[in-house]
């Protein structure tokens, strides 16, 4: 005999939004991230509390349970959504990306970044991650015009280093060393002992 499915539980859009303004109401509570007995017993009481507040509001009634899985989905979402903005950002690099979702869901979606800004970053990458870049335009420029000056010179050791020295000087954070042009070490004759000795 088959178990009969569960009835799927339906959410309209007035529904999500008035779930993540109660849970709002509720963030210290609910995104607290302690784990002992007494944060778990906070959170299940909150969740009753909230679920009370959202089915005194609607005809269809939730459970604790079924409010709790829909938010957690909504998070999931939400940082999905973030990270495809984001990556779409790079893709463009900063042009016009594709809004693919409806006003509604994005305005749920920004109301739970601001529930969870620990946990989900928007478009800005945190410092040392390596999507991060510090240098500024005029620096990228400085930067550009070093590297124009090098090709130039091409092999002319006094020509390398002058532009280096003159341009890199406003860049902070790079040090310019002059270093040693390679000298190819050839192996002499080999001597009567059969012991090879190197020369430069």
């Amino acid at each position: 005999m088959s178990v009969p499915r569960a009835k799927r539980v339906i959410f309209s859009d007035n529904d999500m939004n008035m779930l993540v303004d109660l849970v709002y109401k509720y963030k210290h509570i609910i995104e607290c991230k302690k784990t002992d007995a007494l944060t778990w017993k906070d959170k299940d009481a909150t969740w009753i509390k909230i679920s009370d507040a959202f089915n005194a509001s609607v005809m269809e009634k939730k459970t604790p349970e079924q409010l709790r899985t829909k938010y957690d989905n909504l998070k999931k979402d939400a940082r999905r959504y973030f990270a495809k903005q984001r990556q779409d950002i790079y893709r463009t690099g900063g042009g016009v990306i594709e809004n693919v979702i409806r006003d509604i869901l994005k305005h749920i979606f920004e109301k739970i970044r601001a529930i969870t800004t620990l946990s989900m970053k928007g478009i800005e990458p945190p410092v040392g991650d390596s999507d991060f870049c510090s240098l500024s335009t005029s620096e990228t420029s400085n930067f550009e015009e070093t590297s124009k000056s090098v090709a130039e010179a091409g092999d002319d050791d006094q020509h390398f280093t002058q532009p280096l020295d003159d341009k890199m000087q406003d860049v902070e954070g790079i040090e310019v060393v002059y270093v040693e042009p390679c000298v190819e070490e050839s192996v002499a004759s080999t001597p009567a002992n059969g012991k090879c000795t190197l020369t430069h």
